[in-house]
């Protein structure tokens, strides 16, 4: 058994909303221009539904980008891991395009806040992509493997 699937994709989004939340609201109080800059680029780069690898690489960047700039490393190197664990299951495919179309709206809407300097904003915004996360992961795996508990665990039949 793998350290990714040991988690279920409850915990997972638990320790993201703990981090990543902060780290967006930090992000917009610590704003530079190039890091705004390279938010815009990822997101005018986002438009295959569902998208290429490449372009998969780049959704995943703009969560480290903005982790980056939210100019605290630790909060770096401990997001890190997280990433990837949801990145293995959303590769499996299977998305619904939908679900594309989201990510690529909340960043969008990440993006702005911190652009505009505004940290509640985009900590609320990060909030709502991380739950927009949670629920869409959630139906990827049932799709896939059948339901799950929230621990993780099949239910019992």
């Amino acid at each position: 058994m793998t350290f990714d699937s040991q988690l279920s994709v409850d915990e997972v989004i638990e320790v993201r909303e703990l981090l990543e939340v902060p780290a967006a609201r930090l992000a917009a109080s610590r704003r530079t221009e190039e890091t705004v800059e390279a938010m815009r680029t990822i997101i005018t780069r986002s438009t295959s539904n569902p998208p290429s690898f490449e372009e998969f690489e780049e959704t995943r960047g703009f969560h480290q980008l903005l982790l980056s700039g939210s100019g605290n490393k630790a909060l770096e190197i401990m997001v890190r891991p997280m990433l990837r664990v949801l990145d293995t299951r959303i590769l499996g495919g299977g998305a619904d395009p939908r679900f594309w179309d989201e990510v690529i709206d909340d960043h969008r809407n990440i993006a702005q806040a911190v652009e505009g300097g505004d940290g509640q904003a985009a900590a609320e915004s990060m909030r709502v992509h991380l739950e927009h996360l949670r629920v869409g992961v959630t139906s990827l795996e049932e799709w896939r493997i059948g339901p799950t508990r929230r621990n993780g665990h099949k239910p019992s039949p």
